[in-house]
């Protein structure tokens, strides 16, 4: 009987539980600080807003051709607690929460912290942001010949076909028009361009560069080759990313993993000649183009409070709002 009576307890309770009405939180209206990168240019927003329980700090990045690289936060009761230099200056890799590596592409990032006491918080929002030319669905094509040496016809005489001659005609979109970079009395070709591209080329995911050879779509014509160098940015010396071929419209070419900014792109006809008649003349170049051109990085700092120390960063206060259940 005894346990007929403790059943019944334990199945009441139950009841009681499933037809309890649920009880749901409302987080409180989010407050939003605008992120300066290199102190006066507003690249986004940290938004900051609480749950009663936890403390969400959002970082968007709103202008196109920005994104985020590293992000350090610190949250604290007082300013002092904020890690800082002697001289008021805040030291952003001691910051309790940090992220310094984020995806390429990154736009937004979102730190969930506990909330642990305090109505009016100090908070410290840091980024480092990069500013790129290109959003990966289009090309940046050459604006600059640096250097060039053409090369010869099969036979070894002179190209004399100025529809051909100019290197001028490799900059800008693809347009049909073209240079031949030609071969030298060896059994390769050697005839070279370097071009450039007014900032440095970003190695980003994926295929970083693009080249156009107007002999594409013949069946019955020879391969035509070029061999594709890239200089580092501060480097001393080209290194190899590939061999573009007429095979197809476009060669796509990856800059080697290790290497994040090129300064110039060289491209040196590697092509047999010993399966072109007399008259060939070698790789014929319509546009290089490349995924990304880097502008820079920039420190930002969300917030319009200024740290004491002499530099310009800075920090917010956010007040711990009530959530209504």
């Amino acid at each position: 009987m005894k346990e007929k009576v403790l059943f019944s307890v334990f199945l009441s309770l139950l009841m009681l539980l499933a037809i309890s009405p649920r009880v749901s939180v409302e987080a409180a209206t989010p407050e939003d600080f605008p992120l300066y990168a290199g102190q006066h240019t507003v690249v986004g927003e940290v938004v900051v807003w609480n749950d009663g329980e936890n403390l969400y700090v959002k970082y968007t990045i709103t202008e196109s051709g920005w994104y985020l690289v590293e992000t350090h936060l610190e949250v604290a009761t007082n300013l002092s607690d904020i890690p800082q230099t002697r001289n008021g200056n805040p030291i952003p890799g001691h910051f309790t929460y940090k992220n310094e590596s984020h995806t390429f592409g990154t736009t937004e990032y979102t730190y969930t912290l506990p909330l642990d006491g305090g109505e009016i918080l100090y908070i410290a929002a840091h980024a480092v942001v990069m500013n790129l030319i290109g959003d990966g669905s289009s090309w940046q094509w050459a604006t600059e010949v640096i250097d060039y040496k053409q090369g010869t016809l099969k036979d070894g005489n002179p190209i004399t076909d100025p529809a051909r001659m100019d290197p001028s005609t490799t900059l800008g979109d693809p347009d049909d028009s073209f240079y031949s970079l030609g071969f030298v009395n060896e059994s390769r070709g050697d005839g070279w361009i370097e071009l450039g591209f007014g900032y440095p080329v970003y190695n980003g995911p994926g295929a970083d560069i693009a080249i156009r050879e107007i002999t594409y779509g013949r069946p019955n014509y020879p391969e035509e080759k070029a061999d594709v160098y890239v200089w580092p940015l501060g480097g001393s010396d080209w290194v190899y990313a590939g061999t573009a071929s007429n095979k197809n419209e476009y060669s796509y070419i990856e800059i080697p993993d290790y290497i994040m900014y090129v300064e110039k792109i060289k491209l040196v006809d590697s092509t047999d000649k010993s399966l072109h008649s007399n008259n060939a003349d070698g790789f014929d170049v319509d546009a290089v183009g490349v995924r990304y051109l880097y502008l820079g990085e920039e420190t930002a700092w969300a917030g319009g409070v200024e740290f004491p120390g002499k530099n310009w960063a800075r920090y917010f206060n956010y007040t711990v709002q009530e959530t209504s259940e």
